[in-house]
């Protein structure tokens, strides 16, 4: 099992003040936690550090969606298998279904509970 600190998290949020929110999560839980502001930017922190999970915003803006990154993301040696949640505002089971079937492992609807993201966290980190 890895500690906590070794724990690598990518949150990939074009939004600055869910960025803020999530980062005082991630250190009060005491995880290496790290965020890109758009897909270009995640792509540069994949190709510095290897990351255990990562958390992607569906509607970063311009550039790459969301969805558009997971896909590059999945062809990146040693990212095939990695958790990747979605975040979006959009949560109908209809997305839900869509979300899972473009290869999310899961998603959380935001506003999330942050229980919620930080137990979905510690079951990747602690092995089965």
């Amino acid at each position: 099992m890895k500690q906590k600190k070794d724990f690598k998290i990518l949150y990939v949020e074009n939004d600055r003040t869910s960025v803020l929110v999530m980062e005082r999560l991630m250190e009060k839980q005491g995880y290496y936690f790290n965020s890109a502001e758009s897909a270009e930017k995640g792509i540069e922190s994949l190709k510095k550090d290897k990351f255990d999970v990562i958390l992607l915003d569906i509607n970063l803006g311009s550039g790459m969606s969301g969805e558009e990154f997971l896909k590059f993301i999945r062809t990146i040696e040693g990212y095939e298998k990695t958790p990747i949640f979605a975040l979006t505002t959009r949560a109908f089971e209809s997305e839900d279904h869509r979300l899972l079937d473009l290869g999310f492992n899961g998603y959380f609807a935001k506003p999330y509970d942050p229980d919620n993201l930080i137990k979905t966290i510690e079951f990747f980190r602690i092995p089965n």
